[in-house]
């Protein structure tokens, strides 16, 4: 090793020059989640070498731009009517009918995918009672 190296001449920049970019493919920098990403890796390591980790994203937001990934309301109205069906098995047809609970299912899917959150969530409990009374007490 020497004492003493000459760089008066050299240059700044890249020292293999740059592989050619991919027609149809931008190079950009974005920061993500560590969770995010390390989901990613896990499914490129899973395909065994077939997939990389950039292309599975890629695929990720292709789907969900393209309207292909699952609707946030779709997943939703699946699990309450899951969640029915899990209440109707454990409590019986008889006592099923005898509740609420297709009432207090909407209500939550009402309150979930209202624009705006309600602060206080038992309030449109509270109007639907007040207005199942009022239409009560005028039959």
């Amino acid at each position: 090793m020497k004492d003493h190296y000459d760089f008066s001449k050299g240059k700044r920049g890249r020292v293999v020059p740059e592989p050619p970019a991919e027609s149809g493919k931008v190079k950009i920098s974005i920061r993500l989640d560590e969770d995010i990403v390390d989901r990613f890796f896990e499914r490129a390591d899973a395909s065994g070498g077939k997939l990389g980790y950039q292309t599975l994203i890629n695929s990720a937001l292709r789907e969900y731009l393209d309207g292909k990934s699952p609707k946030f309301e779709d997943a939703l109205r699946r699990i309450v009517r899951e969640e029915l069906d899990k209440v109707k098995a454990q409590i019986g047809e008889d006592n099923y009918a005898k509740g609420r609970y297709e009432d207090a299912a909407q209500l939550m899917i009402d309150l979930v995918e209202q624009p705006v959150f309600n602060e206080f969530l038992t309030l449109p409990a509270y109007d639907r009672i007040i207005a199942d009374e009022k239409a009560a007490a005028a039959a």
